[in-house]
């Protein structure tokens, strides 16, 4: 309760204007939390400050730094089962860390990521945390593709088909 006191703290500042330096920023952030090289080496994920949880959770809020991060995840074929259970445990802890009305965007990609890996119990529990924003539209296609019984391998190759300047300006 104390780190989610100091997240929302830390969210409740005023947002960054967000400037294309300022996405970029929180993509090389992401990026490097999420898909680490040497991830292969470690068995769990590192820990993650106050600090860095709520630069995560203000990354995943902008459609953008989103878009594209949930690209690169998807689209790299992390190279062995460890990669990827440090993926979702690092989401999992930024997760846990979110406060109350912003745990939508990390939910969804979180939920995103377990999917493509076969984790359908954790992918729906995620998605149950991305409801309780309603009206996030990520989360909704997310559901829809899930209950469809879409290929997660058919969702990869049409993201492998956007650039990453598709995902920077989204058409809406």
């Amino acid at each position: 309760d104390l780190r989610a006191t100091a997240v929302e703290r830390v969210l409740a500042r005023p947002r960054p204007h967000p400037t294309q330096r300022w996405r970029d920023t929180s993509i090389r952030f992401l990026t490097d939390l999420l898909l680490t090289t040497d991830s292969c080496d470690r068995d769990r994920p590192r820990e993650l400050t106050t600090a860095a949880t709520a630069r995560a959770l203000r990354g995943l809020e902008d459609i953008a730094v989103r878009d594209v991060v949930l690209r690169r995840i998807v689209v790299s074929e992390l190279s062995c089962p460890a990669c990827w259970s440090v993926t979702i445990e690092t989401l999992c802890h930024i997760l846990r860390g979110a406060p109350a009305g912003s745990t939508a965007p990390v939910a969804t990609v979180l939920a995103l990521v377990a999917w493509m890996r076969g984790e359908g119990a954790l992918a729906s529990v995620c998605l149950q945390r991305a409801a309780e924003e309603p009206g996030y539209r990520l989360a909704e296609l997310t559901t829809e593709l899930i209950a469809r019984g879409t290929d997660p391998r058919t969702w990869r190759e049409s993201l492998r088909t956007l650039s990453e300047a598709d995902c920077r300006n989204p058409a809406g």
